[in-house]
């Protein structure tokens, strides 16, 4: 199970989003408002909840393998453990939080993140180790459901990956096994 989100904090505090009730509203629980509006730093609160509920819904997505449809208010986080609800199903995620960014994963998974601008180079270039494979070997490509995938062309090995990229960042994880 894979998934996994990052937020540019840099974009992301440009313009508050604590303030817009609309936004706030159509996103969050009022548990989650509430657990927002007493944050030492709301901004910082409310997205690292929005980075945990992209990260659940993109394992949603692969685990059910449904069409993409995100309606984040149905999902119900817990930011102190790091556990996101959509309906019977429990995610658990994990989140660092810099000065530069947030990223959230769900946990049990390998991840880098990237700063170059060439995320999926970056991500075969990884790849190509983590398979023990030339480069040439190996392809990126997104499924009907834009759900991506590394494949390896020679052994037919393929391992579903989840790409997130927000302003500069861009980060990837893999699953730890099938590789």
């Amino acid at each position: 199970m894979i998934g996994n989100d990052i937020i540019d904090l840099e974009i992301a505090l440009k313009l508050p989003k604590s303030d817009n009730i609309r936004f706030m509203n159509k996103v969050f629980s009022e548990e989650e408002k509430l657990h927002i509006f007493r944050s030492t730093d709301p901004e910082i609160q409310l997205w690292k909840i929005w980075s945990m509920k992209e990260t659940a819904y993109k394992a949603h997505q692969r685990n059910y393998n449904f069409k993409p449809v995100l309606n984040p208010i149905k999902f119900r986080c817990f930011p102190n453990t790091g556990k996101v609800e959509i309906g019977t199903s429990i995610y658990s995620t994990q989140t660092e939080v810099t000065s530069e960014f947030i990223h959230t994963r769900i946990k049990s998974s390998a991840y880098q993140i990237s700063n170059t601008g060439a995320v999926e180079k970056d991500l075969i270039k990884f790849m190509s180790t983590a398979f023990n494979a030339q480069i040439k070997d190996l392809l990126y490509y997104k499924d009907s459901h834009n759900l991506p995938e590394c494949i390896n062309l020679k052994t037919r090995i393929r391992v579903p990956v989840s790409l997130s990229h927000h302003g500069k960042f861009a980060a990837y994880v893999f699953p730890l096994i099938n590789c």
